[in-house]
């Protein structure tokens, strides 16, 4: 509504995570027990990827999901509709 340009815009709240810390957050919602192992052998790779979102929030818009909230909603939806899919192919 308040954005007119054709440049694309990025959607996010800034802030960055690592790959540890989002596997630690996915490991949390999914009540994943197992070992996360690292492959010490491999690059780290790039140390941040974050999306500049700054010119969304100029315009007033923040996020009002965190994103462990995110991924628990992400993941209970897919529950609720993979069994759904499932019991509806062994019917």
């Amino acid at each position: 509504e308040r954005y007119g340009d054709a440049t694309p815009i990025n959607i996010g709240s800034g802030e960055s995570y690592s790959i540890r810390e989002l596997a630690s957050q996915v490991s949390r919602v999914v009540e994943f027990t197992g070992e996360v192992r690292w492959d010490q052998s491999r690059p780290d790779g790039a140390p941040e990827k974050r999306l500049d979102a700054e010119p969304m929030h100029r315009l007033g818009w923040k996020p009002t999901v965190s994103l462990q909230e995110g991924l628990a909603r992400t993941y209970q939806w897919f529950l609720d509709h993979e069994v759904k899919e499932s019991s509806c192919k062994s019917s």
